[in-house]
């Protein structure tokens, strides 16, 4: 491992031919490949992966290529140079690793192992290399990810986020006053007491269940909603964002739970404002509902026992 540190061929030539075991790892898990893309040697690199590839003693099914084996960082030798922005040692590799399909004159078919192109992806775009983010085979990787599934998962994440911000913003706007919500619950709470002493079913009582009084005045609430289209889409809107808002959450919540905590939040830029907005507004925006339909409750039960002690037909609704 120290000649290939020190980029001495003849040693490494030497060592090999007297038995040396090229399937070592220092402590930290690398490699000889790993070591060769440290100190930037890219010749070095090659001769040691054919080496490896001519060596009967490394030709098994069950043996690992040395040029998949991972560190203690879980980087294999490519992913490492991506990982510490090497663009020429990164471009030796991928020259290394290709398979010449057929040549025929100055033309050839050449392919490039796409599981190597979609590990160093990720990497290069988390640790913003734009030298290797502007190389060829990455940009025609990209170009090949956008026509084929990329470009209509972008469009309809972008439309469908475009929906929502629509509605939210629909929904603040036709968000009724104080007035106007105290000014319905009168003709609810009016509308359920004349139902009652209309139905001639009804036994009066002053004492009823407060479970028939609420059906009643839910049947009154009913029928303002269908009646009024603005009341139709608060209510259908805010089911729409909450049901996106708890979907949202739950994926959040799952990739924080798989990537752990500290791991979530340790992007940066984009990425970080990404998941620091989505969870903040899944959290808040639930919570808001949940206090919004608690203060609604409360609101037009105590509406009902103060309309109660001004007519006799309400306390028949709303007090046990």
């Amino acid at each position: 491992m120290f000649a290939v540190s020190t980029n001495q061929h003849d040693v490494v030539d030497y060592l090999l031919e007297h038995g040396a075991d090229m399937d070592i790892q220092d402590s930290h898990g690398n490699t000889l490949l790993h070591m060769a893309v440290h100190y930037k040697l890219p010749v070095m690199y090659a001769h040691i992966e054919n080496k490896w590839k001519s060596d009967e003693r490394y030709q098994g099914a069950d043996v690992i290529p040395l040029s998949k084996r991972r560190n203690n960082q879980g980087l294999t030798p490519v992913v490492l140079a991506a990982h510490l922005g090497m663009d020429d040692m990164f471009n030796s590799i991928l020259e290394n690793e290709r398979i010449v399909e057929w040549k025929y004159g100055p033309i050839s078919c050449v392919l490039y192992p796409l599981d190597i192109l979609n590990q160093t992806l990720r990497c290069i775009v988390d640790r913003r290399h734009s030298k290797l983010l502007v190389h060829k085979r990455i940009q025609q990787l990209l170009m090949k990810k956008w026509s084929k599934f990329a470009k209509f998962a972008f469009y309809f994440r972008f439309f469908f986020t475009l929906s929502y911000l629509l509605v939210f913003m629909l929904i603040t706007i036709m968000q009724p006053s104080s007035s106007t919500i105290i000014s319905d619950m009168d003709k609810i709470c009016e509308e359920a007491s004349l139902s009652d002493s209309n139905d001639p079913t009804m036994i009066p009582s002053h004492n009823p269940s407060r479970k028939l009084a609420y059906s009643i005045l839910a049947e009154e609430l009913l029928k303002v909603i269908t009646s009024d289209i603005s009341y139709a889409f608060l209510l259908v809107g805010h089911g729409f964002l909450l049901s996106v808002a708890a979907f949202k959450g739950t994926q959040e919540l799952r990739e924080m739970l798989r990537r752990g905590f500290k791991n979530y939040f340790s992007g940066r830029g984009s990425q970080f404002l990404e998941n620091a907005i989505s969870l903040s507004f899944c959290f808040f925006y639930t919570l808001s509902v949940i206090l919004k339909i608690f203060f609604y409750n409360n609101l037009f039960h105590m509406h009902c026992i103060s309309s109660a002690s001004s007519s006799s037909p309400l306390p028949v609704l709303c007090v046990d």
